[in-house]
């Protein structure tokens, strides 16, 4: 075919930011479940400054975001930094 149909989703933040664009071949299909817990990962690290592990979903303490812990990253990647908070 001279065409060629792909699956994607775009996950954009609210000033017009991309924050995700995964593309898929026709056969496999996107999970909406899976695009709603993107969403309320990225708001989380954006309220929280945490990294959400893959598989992460609000309100399971058990897998609650994983605090950035400075001593751990590199000082090239911290410059520019205003701050890094720890909230509980």
């Amino acid at each position: 075919p001279s065409s060629l149909l792909s699956r994607g989703r775009f996950v954009i933040y609210d000033i017009g930011i991309l924050r995700q664009i995964p593309i898929n071949d026709l056969p496999v299909a996107c999970s909406v479940d899976e695009t709603l817990r993107l969403v309320q990962a990225f708001q989380h690290t954006d309220m929280f400054g945490e990294v959400c592990p893959a598989g992460w979903r609000p309100g399971h303490p058990e897998e609650q975001g994983v605090f950035l812990q400075t001593e751990l990253i590199p000082p090239h990647l911290l410059r520019g930094a205003t701050s890094i908070q720890r909230t509980n």
